[in-house]
């Protein structure tokens, strides 16, 4: 008796051309590939509207953070004297 079962990804390749290469296998251990293009105007994510890149807001974000410790580590200091 053979039972359905789904198939799973179990890995992929991406390629330079933008295509992926998806292997995908079942319980039973069959499994086929699959070959997957992409257009090349696709873009991950959402375009930036303020054209900052992902770097510069990483460091803008951790900018802001500092300040806020450093502002309630000073508060925290005249508190206590």
């Amino acid at each position: 008796m053979v039972s359905n079962s789904a198939y799973s990804p179990v890995s992929y390749t991406l390629q330079s051309d933008n295509t992926a290469l998806i292997d995908y296998q079942n319980s039973l251990g069959s499994g086929f590939s699959l070959v997957r293009l992409y257009p090349y105007c696709a873009q991950v994510g959402y375009p930036s509207i303020s054209g900052m890149t992902l770097d510069d807001a990483i460091l803008l974000n951790g900018s802001v953070i500092l300040l806020w410790c450093m502002a309630f580590g000073l508060r925290a200091v005249r508190k206590t004297l």
